[in-house]
């Protein structure tokens, strides 16, 4: 399977080191890029994260929804994903709300 295909395409299976090799891209590019923008143009930083996170979600959904796949899941299954979808879209707006504590600081 190409790379487009893994990244844009909901059809087709993903291994299981597939599904984690590209959660642990994921999550290491968001840390990474959030790191970056927030010491280098911390005005900017709460508008670059949503940018980031817009970018990467049919390529969380399309090898989340392959993965359900493989697991002999329907795409519907993607219904429980998107509350963590929506969830890291919310950090960067709540932070961005003038709040200097981490987010699980204030629970």
């Amino acid at each position: 399977m190409s790379i487009p295909e893994l990244l844009f395409s909901f059809r087709g299976r993903a291994s299981r080191r597939t599904f984690w090799l590209w959660n642990a891209f994921y999550f290491l590019m968001i840390i990474t890029v959030a790191t970056l923008v927030k010491n280098l143009f911390p005005e900017s930083d709460s508008m670059v994260l949503p940018v980031i996170l817009v970018l990467l979600v049919i390529p969380d959904l399309a090898i989340t929804g392959k993965r359900w796949h493989d697991r002999g899941k329907s795409l519907r299954w993607l219904v429980l994903h998107l509350p963590l979808v929506l969830t890291r879209f919310m950090i960067p707006v709540a932070e961005a709300g003038g709040n200097s504590n981490p987010l699980w600081c204030n629970l």
